[in-house]
């Protein structure tokens, strides 16, 4: 994102709203949209159910959000999480299943 420079009079100032989306690109990162549809749907489903009834999830969800993150960013949080829960889970089955004839 470029920053336009206005000209007023001999000084230069950059615009204040240009500024200010240049330091939120500084916070703030896009987020990758693309990846798996249905498992980016399955681990929303997980993710409401578990932030929905009394359990670690609900927890973790909560905690998130008293520390300070927004809405958005404490479900993130919580997909996240899951996605990583979910990712150990099937490696553990993938490295104990029996072996198969070929």
């Amino acid at each position: 994102m470029k920053v336009r420079v206005l000209s007023t009079g001999g000084g230069r100032e950059t615009d204040p709203d240009d500024a200010r989306a240049v330091a939120l690109t500084a916070l703030y990162h896009r987020l990758n949209t693309g990846g798996n549809r249905q498992l980016n749907s399955v681990l929303h489903t997980i993710a409401v159910c578990q932030a929905r009834d009394p359990g670690p999830g609900r927890v973790y969800h909560q905690r998130k959000l008293d520390e300070g993150k927004t809405r958005a960013e404490a479900w993130r949080a919580l997909k996240r999480c899951l996605a990583n829960v979910l990712y150990r889970r099937m490696r553990r089955d993938q490295q104990h299943a029996p072996p198969t004839a070929a």
